[in-house]
């Protein structure tokens, strides 16, 4: 059965240092961003108030796409530069795969949510030489492999089970 992924990045609190220049495709919150006081800043309370039901729509589309296909659907929530109090309530959605291409940042979210068990790491982005250890330690799937040396490491690194 083949396995598809979707990704869906949802904005964060952060005062831009240049435009925005994507938007999702909900136009509610094209309309929140352009509302806000400064139109580059999406204030954090507004934005808690969307988060679940975002994750919800894009989460029962991937349900409708998976329905019509007869296809497995896995949303992958992107959380790089996103708290892990925002994981955290994600996964008290129901939410358990998260996307991480920061290393050093996700490494001190896997310390902060160590408590949530079934939640599933996968990272997204390239992985250093030395930080190849702690991927193939904690991560549960790795999407980018760019060099034979990277491939090697995460296969000798990574644990017996």
């Amino acid at each position: 059965m083949k396995k598809f992924v979707f990704t869906q990045i949802i904005p964060y609190c952060v005062t831009l240092r240049q435009p925005i220049r994507h938007f999702t495709y909900n136009t509610t919150l094209f309309s929140l961003v352009q509302c806000c006081h400064h139109p580059h800043i999406i204030r954090r309370q507004a934005f808690m108030s969307m988060l679940i039901p975002q994750w919800q729509s894009v989460r029962q589309q991937c349900a409708d796409l998976a329905a019509a296909n007869g296809h497995a659907v896995t949303l992958i929530a992107v959380s790089k530069t996103f708290p892990a109090a925002d994981i955290r309530t994600l996964y008290e959605a129901g939410q358990r795969d998260f996307g991480e291409n920061y290393i050093q940042e996700w490494q001190q979210k896997c310390t902060e949510l160590a408590d949530l068990d079934d939640l599933a790491w996968h990272i997204i982005g390239q992985i250093q030489a030395n930080k190849s250890r702690s991927v193939a330690e904690r991560a549960h799937w790795v999407h980018t492999v760019d060099r034979a040396k990277i491939a090697r490491r995460l296969s000798e690194q990574r644990p017996d089970t």
